[in-house]
């Protein structure tokens, strides 16, 4: 296979460079040959991943946090088709989240890199949302892997991006949780899954998942696969301050809809979501924009390594 590595060196707090330095070597041994693909701007991950596939590279391995992540998988597609069918994603959590290489059993460090060897590739569905970015009017697609939220999910993502990540994914979204819950606003969001109204309701939150982990190792979305052809969605309804800080043990559990009074937990592969708020919403820990939103699935799109794990 013809390979490059997109690497983003200031993840992590610069911890992606440090890793990669020591790293390299091992990763070479499992995948041989490799082109060196430094990002040097936001962006720059999405026009080296169309580049790098119009050029005929068959296997992109994407190195950094979940940023980095997002922007690769939005430069493989061209009009909402793979620019390469038969190219290859591996991704390498290198940065600050890591939520999309736990889904796929991909962990830091030399033990991640020597797993590789025995990897499979998983032909993963990919989420398009199709929505009001941050800056225009006009709607535009974005594509995403692991997870989107709209309502407190993607504020505080937004308070994660916007504030240092110094004390790591799960520490730094963990405070971002504690600041929005104390300051945000519940909204009315009208939901349509498949053509059905799924709610109309005040709502904390709503998630539109295919990974299984968000916000620095929540397992928000436990029975969420990459290549089911489905969303696996949860819909949060009004919660006090009091009442989410109990519950935050079983978010991180994946035992949150045992919570029937307040959790709805719904399916789907096309989702409506409107509201007469400007609603935010985010994508793989990204920001990308405000509701009304489409979200739709493209089902076995794209080659992505994964590491099968024991039952």
């Amino acid at each position: 296979m013809k390979t490059a590595i997109i690497i983003n060196p200031h993840a992590g707090q610069g911890r992606c460079l440090r890793r990669w330095q020591s790293l390299q070597g091992a990763l070479r041994t499992v995948v041989g040959p490799m082109k060196y693909c430094p990002t040097d701007a936001p962006g720059h991950a999405t026009d080296l991943t169309r580049g790098l596939l119009r050029e005929g590279f068959t296997h992109i391995i994407s190195a950094g946090g979940d940023g980095t992540h997002f922007e690769v998988i939005n430069g493989w597609f061209s009009a909402g088709v793979p620019i390469n069918r038969d190219a290859r994603l591996t991704i390498l959590p290198m940065g600050t989240g890591s939520d999309l290489a736990r889904s796929l059993g991909i962990f830091p460090g030399i033990q991640g890199i020597e797993a590789l060897g025995n990897a499979t590739v998983l032909q993963a569905d990919v989420g398009c949302i199709t929505c009001r970015p941050p800056h225009s009017d006009a709607p535009q697609p974005v594509y995403f892997l692991n997870m989107a939220r709209v309502g407190i999910g993607a504020s505080a993502c937004r308070y994660v991006n916007e504030h240092s990540k110094a004390l790591g994914g799960f520490l730094s979204y963990l405070r971002a949780i504690l600041v929005t819950l104390a300051t945000y606003r519940d909204s009315v969001l009208h939901i349509t899954i498949d053509g059905r109204d799924a709610t109309h309701s005040l709502t904390k939150d709503f998630s539109v998942a295919k990974g299984c982990y968000d916000a620095g190792g929540m397992r928000m979305a436990p029975h969420a696969r990459l290549d089911n052809g489905l969303f696996d969605c949860y819909h949060i309804g009004p919660v006090g301050f009091w009442d989410a800080l109990r519950s935050l043990p079983k978010l991180y559990a994946g035992r949150l809809s045992e919570r029937r009074d307040l959790v709805r937990y719904l399916r789907g592969v096309s989702i409506e979501v409107t509201s007469p708020d400007a609603v935010e919403i985010e994508a793989d820990g990204e920001f990308v924009g405000y509701l009304p939103a489409t979200f739709t699935l493209l089902p076995g799109v794209l080659n992505l390594t994964s590491i099968p794990q024991p039952d």
